[in-house]
């Protein structure tokens, strides 16, 4: 187990600031880091290991998602997949960013505690900014605050109260992410489906391509499955299946330097040929036009 706090003072318009970042190492290669400067922690942004919950508490902060703009202003939150690129830009913007990776908290093997993956954690294009209530950000207030102390208690329950701690924020936000497509208990069963279901391609869009493949895994019909989505405004299942599929494509062909052929075999293609035509019926572009555009 390995414990760290670290403080970077900072001056800024005749105010200090103080730079944080406590990171707590589990035997296990467990990771759970609290930061209020991403900008400067490039070893937590460019593990690709690692779930990000980032929380503005007052200003404004600018992030590149797979290079894409995405501004999040005072109280609200977002919650990003370790397949997804970030950036942060300079900000005057107060917050707090948790980073941890699936030895620490797995959000799947703990779905049915915390009912966040394919919703608040997705890997495709869909990472919903949420808006806090004030009484919600006044709880996630003291949950951030109670994380804090905890990372300066060091006993043998450290790791199981910084865990807990976490939890309970991945449900706060995942309670707020329902308020997005009013869900209720009455609508709940339906929503599970299609939640469930992103959860499951993002899990195994690489080596399952039908849209039957997930239905018989969710022991429903096509039908059914086609209808949950579209009670929520969400792609066809089909669609979905080749969101992830392209969105995974960019981030290959921008972010590594595979090959379209291995990235062809990455993503289950057994012929480039097939891949390469896929990827520009979908986007319009050839895999080296796209890879220069960008």
């Amino acid at each position: 187990m390995l414990f760290l706090h670290s403080y970077y003072p900072l001056t800024h318009n005749s105010n200090i600031y103080f730079y944080m970042k406590y990171h707590y190492h589990t035997s296990l290669d467990g990771i759970i880091t609290l930061s209020n400067n991403l900008q400067q922690d490039t070893d937590t942004l460019k593990d690709n290991a690692l779930y990000k919950i980032i929380y503005v508490i007052a200003g404004n902060l600018t992030i590149i998602v797979d290079r894409a703009k995405v501004t999040l202003s005072s109280h609200q939150i977002i919650a990003l997949s370790p397949y997804q690129h970030i950036e942060v830009k300079d900000t005057d913007a107060q917050y707090y960013a948790i980073s941890f990776n699936s030895n620490f908290y797995c959000i799947y093997g703990h779905d049915n505690e915390v009912s966040c993956g394919g919703m608040l954690f997705s890997g495709g294009v869909f990472s919903p900014i949420l808006d806090l209530s004030p009484n919600e950000y006044e709880v996630l207030d003291d949950m951030w605050k109670n994380m804090i102390k905890e990372y300066t208690t060091i006993d043998s329950l450290q790791e199981e109260m910084l865990r807990i701690l976490l939890k309970r924020i991945i449900i706060i936000c995942t309670r707020t992410a329902r308020n997005i497509f009013n869900i209720t208990d009455e609508s709940l069963p339906t929503f599970d489906i299609a939640r469930r279901y992103n959860l499951l391609v993002d899990e195994n869009f690489k080596k399952k391509k039908y849209v039957k493949n997930y239905a018989d895994m969710l022991n429903c019909s096509t039908k059914t499955l086609a209808r949950a989505l579209d009670a929520y405004d969400l792609p066809s299942p089909l669609n979905i299946i080749h969101d992830r599929i392209i969105t995974e494509a960019k981030r290959l062909i921008l972010f590594s330097d595979l090959s379209a052929k291995e990235i062809a075999w990455e993503l289950g293609f057994e012929d480039q040929t097939i891949f390469c035509r896929f990827f520009k019926a979908k986007t319009g572009n050839s895999v080296s036009n796209f890879r220069k555009l960008e």
